[in-house]
């Protein structure tokens, strides 16, 4: 069948209506999908959250993924691609107690955020170093109970935030008056602001600063929580800032302690000799806390570092920047190092307290000295993941070293526990440490021998009415001539140099024991005086018979002996003491140390 033939007009409208259909089912396609896009949302009330009114996160990501090689790519004509802004400023999301490490550029902002999902998390499990008495176990378990009902309270999470700066820019040419600044942290809570920083307009964003490397800082959390690591711009310097940053629900991960817990001893030329303070609450030896302490290995660390070098200021209470910076490291880990010998005690005045001994060697004469005390965790785990894991620093304290070789420093002493402390030495005779030590210690013991046959002749075991007295016996005499034998025959030693009121002049040859002179044959050096209340002690304590007195004061007395303390300031020689002098100062006694009142100093048969 033939089909019709058609005129030239009848042609030319049929092709236009064909097109017209064309445009028609085109139209319909596109205003469908819109109009029935439109209608779902509308249909979606505002506050049900159930419904969201974007794609899914999941759903967007792989929109980027296939269409990457269609994004707009802005070209400037005159203009470097590399100033039109940030490549990325996308927050890096951070996990519970796992430190964020990063490298920040001078004047740069760096973004990080805690997601919600992590704060309904379960608390993490922590196992203290060493399990504390049941008292306190009960008394601070009931502590932080209450404080976890708090924090879980309503939707709100108790959230610890901290940071460390690890490295930061270094004088580069330029003549700075004092260290670069401190690194700052912005945090917001608030969903439009992602980016929280300096020059952001939300008065609800929270601006932490950074002090000494540190910063500890916590909120109330029920949803995700952005967080801004700002750098300062610094003028003479260069270089970048390396930090960690932590979020942890369960507790800070790195800490500073903004108290001294550590004191320095006393320092000869070349050494320094601290203590911790008191690591238990009891001196009962047969306490399981007690017995912890000193059978465990020495757990804290010390650092050291001069303070004519500017290094590390700035630096001085974050972990990793004393990790990375100080100059003398010791016990890091509880791993030993070279020049630092770490060690538990019970030498002190406060009753035989558990102690760490800290012997930190290889130092400069006449040099003034920062000195920090760090734990590498409060728990047996360290490192991310762990709650508490990233390390404790405590208040750093300034000590000085001598000027010569006319002292040295002595301890682990076995007849004279209680010395340690800068004794007189000579750079030809005795040289080593552990060789003056045993010289001095055998002195006092050899000494002591002679006394212990003057006391077996006094009636000790018998009958109140025949005591020599009703409230001291033979064992307070011979613990309180101990004390003081050790005081004189083992004098404090200090630099020649020094004109104090409290210390005495001994020259060549002019030891108050001629025992000293013959044995360990010492330079000048300046002694500083027992304290009078070992004189006084061991007068109270022994017999009479036995022929102890001592001086009066204004006839000797002060020729003889220290006056203790002086507006909280030692200045006379108690063995066991854990206080020091140099001669840049003298540290006060924490009277958590001293504890006890101190007891007693003297002369005898000794040359004044």
């Amino acid at each position: 069948m033939h089909l019709p033939k058609l005129t030239p007009l009848q042609s030319r409208s049929a092709t236009s209506f064909g097109a017209s259909l064309v445009l028609l089912v085109i139209y319909l396609s596109f205003s469908t999908a819109h109009l029935a896009y439109a209608a779902d949302s509308d249909s979606i009330e505002r506050g049900d959250h159930n419904h969201p009114l974007i794609p899914d996160a999941d759903h967007v990501l792989e929109l980027d993924r296939e269409e990457a090689t269609l994004t707009y790519d802005p070209e400037f004509v005159g203009v470097s691609r590399d100033i039109i802004g940030r490549a990325d400023s996308t927050p890096t999301p951070l996990a519970n107690n796992v430190p964020g490490k990063s490298s920040i550029n001078e004047g740069e902002v760096q973004y990080w955020m805690f997601p919600s999902s992590l704060l309904s998390s379960p608390p993490t499990a922590a196992t203290p170093i060493i399990q504390q008495d049941s008292k306190r176990d009960l008394e601070e378990a009931k502590e932080v109970g209450s404080h976890e009902l708090k924090r879980r309270q309503g939707t709100n999470r108790q959230l610890f935030v901290t940071l460390n700066t690890c490295v930061q820019p270094s004088s580069g040419g330029g003549n700075p008056t004092g260290p670069p600044g401190q690194l700052q942290i912005f945090i917001s809570q608030d969903q439009n602001n992602k980016q929280p920083g300096p020059g952001v307009n939300d008065p609800s964003q929270q601006v932490v600063p950074v002090d000494g490397g540190f910063s500890n800082h916590s909120i109330l959390a029920s949803d995700s929580v952005w967080f801004g690591v700002s750098a300062p711009q610094n003028s003479g310097f260069s270089g970048n800032y390396n930090y960690e940053l932590t979020a942890s629900t369960d507790a800070p991960y790195t800490s500073y302690e903004d108290r001294q817990s550590l004191f320095f001893v006393d320092s000869d030329a070349a050494n320094g000799l601290f203590v911790t303070t008191n690591l238990t609450t009891t001196n009962d030896s047969s306490d399981p806390e007690f017995n912890a302490w000193i059978t465990t290995p020495p757990l804290f660390s010390i650092y050291v570092h001069n303070k004519n070098d500017s290094l590390l200021a700035g630096l001085q209470r974050s972990y990793c920047g004393l990790n990375n910076h100080a100059q003398v490291k010791g016990n890091i880990n509880g791993t030993a190092s070279p020049g630092v010998v770490a060690d538990m005690t019970t030498v002190s005045v406060s009753g035989g307290h558990p102690l760490q001994r800290f012997y930190v060697q290889n130092l400069n004469a006449s040099s003034s000295y920062f000195a920090m005390m760090a734990l590498t965790s409060n728990n047996t785990k360290s490192g991310p993941g762990n709650v508490g894991g990233g390390g404790t620093v405590w208040q750093s304290i300034e000590f000085a070293t001598k000027n010569g070789t006319a002292c040295q420093v002595v301890y682990n002493l076995t007849f004279c526990p209680q010395v340690m402390y800068a004794a007189p030495a000579s750079p030809n005779n005795l040289t080593k440490m552990t060789d003056l030590a045993n010289a001095y210690d055998n002195l006092a013991n050899n000494t002591y021998q002679n006394f212990t046959y003057s006391l077996e002749q006094i009636p000790c075991n018998t009958t109140s009415s025949a005591k020599y007295s009703l409230a001291a016996g033979c064992n307070d005499c011979a613990q309180a001539y101990q004390e003081w034998l050790c005081a004189v025959t083992i004098p404090r030693c200090t630099d020649f140099s020094l004109t104090d009121p409290f210390s005495k002049p001994r020259g060549v040859s002019s030891s108050r024991n001629v025992l000293v002179d013959r044995t360990v044959q010492p330079q000048r050096y300046n002694e500083i005086l027992p304290c009078k209340e070992l004189c006084y002690g061991l007068v109270q304590n022994c017999p009479s018979s036995l022929g102890f007195a001592c001086p009066l004061r204004g006839k000797h007395l002060e020729d003889s002996y220290g006056i203790g303390v002086d507006n909280g300031t030692t200045i006379c020689n108690m063995p066991g003491a854990i206080w020091g002098y140099s001669r840049a100062s003298a540290l006060r006694p924490s009277l958590a140390m001293v504890g006890s009142v101190l007891t007693m100093a003297v002369m005898m048969g000794s040359r004044v």
